[in-house]
């Protein structure tokens, strides 16, 4: 189907979700000044439509969604702390953070956390985020606080996470089909700036 459907895909398909994109970058210059808004098709900021199937028992060769991330900093865009607009036909949701964090950073993140300059910032950006809406927080954590660090550790329970994210309630069909969506995405992105924020600036930080 999607090899006899290929012209439509990429005549009716990937333009509007270009110029999303580009409006986006536009905008979002106001809450995260070197925020990535690419419109490329390969390596931008809209994620790939294949699917990865090597290690999945569904074998299906195309996603029936759409992912489109709005990254910062060095390193993959899948990565990095980031912004992540999800849609289907159903609806969709809106991300922020830095979903599962790679060897390196997740060192830095756990001697950030230590720091006890920086490291009360990581909970009271995240305070920030839950008082500007109704977003869930959470991520993957370790069963235990990391050896290397006392067990009762003030911060210790945050060096438990293998990655930190936030959501936005769903939203719906008819909010992805407004016009005010870029609103409602800038909206969110503002909201959910202050862990993208402390983000950045741990991934930046030299230990």
């Amino acid at each position: 189907w999607f090899q006899a459907n290929k012209d439509r895909y990429h005549n009716e398909y990937l333009p509007p979700i270009q110029a999303f994109i580009e409006a986006i970058g536009l905008r979002q210059k106001e809450i995260s000044p070197g925020l990535n808004a690419d419109p490329r098709v390969s390596g931008g900021s809209m994620m790939r439509i294949y699917r990865d199937v090597r290690f999945s028992k569904d074998k299906t060769p195309y996603k029936n969604h759409l992912g489109i991330t709005f990254w910062e900093g060095a390193g993959k865009k899948t990565e990095a702390p980031s912004y992540h607009l999800y849609m289907d036909k159903s609806g969709g949701g809106i991300y922020g953070g830095q979903h599962a964090f790679p060897k390196e950073a997740l060192s830095k993140f756990r001697t950030a956390i230590d720091d006890n300059n920086f490291g009360p910032g990581f909970q009271t950006a995240l305070d920030k985020v839950a008082a500007a809406g109704d977003y869930e927080i959470g991520g993957e954590q370790y069963v235990r606080v990391p050896r290397e660090y006392d067990s009762d550790h003030p911060r210790g329970e945050q060096m438990r996470y293998k990655g930190i994210f936030v959501k936005s309630q769903p939203l719906t069909a008819s909010q992805l089909n407004s016009p005010d969506l870029i609103d409602v995405c800038i909206q969110h992105f503002r909201n959910m700036a202050p862990l993208h924020h402390w983000l950045v600036k741990m991934n930046a930080r030299s230990y």
